[in-house]
Formats: structure tokens, C-alpha cells, sequence
């Protein structure tokens, strides 16, 4: 015996949601056209961009805490953010051409 299954249905996108969509394809085709030639040319471009882009997720990360642990999430977060920064930092300096 074969089951059948229903067919698959799509949600309807009301003008809102499709809304939301085109700004986000629209985010992402400017951040890629800002990151892709950040990442060719390298060093401190490459490191400019990831600060930057490290410091607004951090931002976003802080002002999002939960009340009960938002010691742990404060510490926490800066202390992977000292740490990218270090390891941002090191791998910039190694693709500086000499």
C-alpha cells in the first residue's frame, strides 16, 4: 500500500514580507561588494572591515542580555572579542607584502 502524501505548500508572501526580503537580498549584495574586495586586497582593509563588523556584533550582543546571567554574557563576550581581535590582528599582519 502506497500513502500519499500532501502536496507541498508555499507560503503566500503578503507585501510586507516580500518587503523585508528585497532589503535583505539589497544588505547583502552591499555587503558583499564592500567584504570581496576587502578580502582580495588583505591586510589592515581586511582587518579594518572585520573590526568593524566585530564591534557592531558585539554592540548587538550587549545590549541584547538577559537580565539574570548578563554578567556572564558581558565577560564572556569580551573576552572572544579580545581574542578575535588578536587573531584578526595576527593573521592581517601576515599577509603584508614585504
Amino acid at each position: 500500500m502506497e500513502k500519499h502524501h500532501k502536496p507541498i505548500e508555499l507560503n503566500a508572501l503578503d507585501a510586507k514580507k516580500k518587503k523585508s526580503m528585497t532589503s535583505r537580498i539589497l544588505v547583502g549584495v552591499v555587503l558583499a561588494a564592500v567584504a570581496l574586495p576587502a578580502l582580495f586586497v588583505g591586510s589592515w582593509f581586511w582587518f579594518a572591515l572585520m573590526s568593524f563588523f566585530l564591534g557592531f556584533a558585539t554592540y548587538e550582543i550587549i545590549h541584547a542580555r538577559n537580565k539574570k546571567y548578563h554578567w556572564f554574557i558581558w565577560a564572556f563576550t569580551y573576552f572572544i572579542v579580545i581574542k578575535a581581535i588578536k587573531h584578526i590582528s595576527f593573521n592581517a599582519c601576515l599577509l603584508v607584502p614585504v
